[in-house]
């Protein structure tokens, strides 16, 4: 009977667990979609990436050198003809290398040709690739949508983190196969990774960018597995960025953000540099591109906030500043037409920021609310009793006109808030 029992129960909270995996597919199906419509273009980029590389069915050409003597044969399976670039023709089915003899001159230009070939692309580290972007993808639905840290993203916000990740990969991945010196230290240049943590960072929050910093960086390692301290660099550097911004709040504080970055990515180009190479050689100019990579980083996207933030709708730091100016046409209109109103919303706010304060929540975005909360009082102030200065205009009313009234005042601010966007 206990195992009957057991088994029932097992069945049972299998079931569970399928349906509220079905219910959550179904709730945030247009996410998932955005996920995985990047993680699509990811293989492609990969793909592309791995038909460009130096290598021959999984073997790098770096591994072989004349007279060496090789560990395992390689069997050509399409026959390409000779022509200006290699004049060499390969046969199919033709040895090109064989297990335990010397690595000849001809072979060496035979494998190089067939590295340059479209049809001998390298599958198995493509496939490697297909299942470490899968590993990847299934974490960022876990951490922007389901994570215990409460983190969830709209189908706009889950949009611009998918092209913002595409943009890094792609910029790494090509970015390998232009640079030939130094790989490991020159690729950090041109990777715009920090970039787009503190545009994450800023429009939707401090744990939005620590978790973007971690699939961006392994984003990167993806894209660069020979090379770890790209990797390295572009986690030291976003954290950095995500932890600086989070002190922001006028928008003029991400020159000085820039500026930081800037020296803090030459003290870690030099800590990696020290760690793996064991010294500073050639280092000079690595340490000046990285440099002008964070302060760029931050000078752009202070230029491309406001226009994101009007686009995406968000409540970013830099908005909720700007909304919190007591100066503001609005805030004036309030002061004048409906004063009771003003000097209750300053106390709303008040005591909303401190309760937010005691908890950690967003006490500005509280602030900011408490501000506008009572807009839609401005039109109509003297029907609220704390404009009143007289008799209530509402014992002359109707019941329900004067209920009407009284709620009106929600429609209203919403419209009102929705003229300000």
């Amino acid at each position: 009977m206990k195992t009957i029992k057991t088994t029932t129960e097992t069945e049972s909270s299998f079931g569970q667990i399928v349906h509220a995996g079905r219910l959550y597919v179904v709730k945030n199906f247009k996410v998932i979609g955005v996920f995985f419509l990047t993680f699509l273009i990811s293989l492609l980029i990969a793909f592309l990436t791995v038909s460009s590389s130096e290598t021959v069915y999984s073997s790098a050409l770096s591994e072989f050198e004349l007279g060496q003597i090789s560990d395992k044969t390689i069997v050509a399976d399409v026959s390409l003809p000779a022509d200006g670039d290699y004049p060499i023709e390969v046969i199919a089915g033709e040895k090109i290398i064989r297990k335990g003899f010397p690595v000849t001159e001809i072979a060496l230009a035979k494998l190089n040709k067939m590295a340059a070939a479209p049809t001998y692309i390298d599958y198995k580290t493509f496939s490697y690739k297909i299942l470490y972007m899968m590993l990847l993808t299934a974490l960022a639905v876990f951490l922007f949508n389901i994570s215990l840290a409460d983190v969830h993203v709209s189908l706009k916000e889950a949009i611009l983190l998918g092209i913002l990740f595409i943009i890094v990969y792609g910029a790494t991945s090509f970015g390998g196969l232009f640079l030939s010196n130094d790989r490991a230290y020159t690729l950090p240049i041109i990777i715009p990774a920090t970039f787009c943590v503190i545009l994450v960072a800023v429009l939707f929050g401090q744990a939005h960018g620590v978790f973007f910093s971690f699939i961006l960086s392994f984003g990167v390692l993806n894209a660069q597995t020979e090379n770890i301290v790209p990797f390295l660099f572009v986690l030291a550097s976003c954290l950095a960025a995500t932890r600086i911004v989070k002190k922001v709040d006028r928008r003029l504080d991400l020159v000085f953000v820039s500026l930081l970055l800037a020296v803090l990515n030459v003290v870690f180009m030099l800590v990696l540099k020290i760690i793996f190479d064991g010294n500073v050689n050639n280092i000079i100019f690595p340490l000046l591109m990285v440099s002008l990579n964070g302060f760029l980083s931050g000078i752009l996207a202070l230029g491309f906030l406001t226009p994101l933030e009007s686009l995406l709708n968000t409540a970013s730091v830099f908005r909720l500043m700007d909304l919190s100016d007591l100066n503001s046409a609005t805030m004036k209109k309030m002061l004048v037409a409906a004063p009771g109103t003003y000097n209750h919303s300053m106390m709303v706010a008040t005591l909303a920021e401190n309760a937010c304060s005691a908890i950690h929540a967003n006490a500005l975005l509280a602030r900011v609310g408490a501000y506008y909360h009572d807009v839609g009082k401005i039109e109509q102030s003297e029907y609220f009793v704390e404009n009143q200065t007289g008799e209530n205009k509402h014992n002359e009313l109707n019941p329900r006109l004067s209920t009407t009234i009284i709620k009106s005042h929600v429609k209203k601010g919403v419209e009102k808030a929705t003229e300000m966007r």
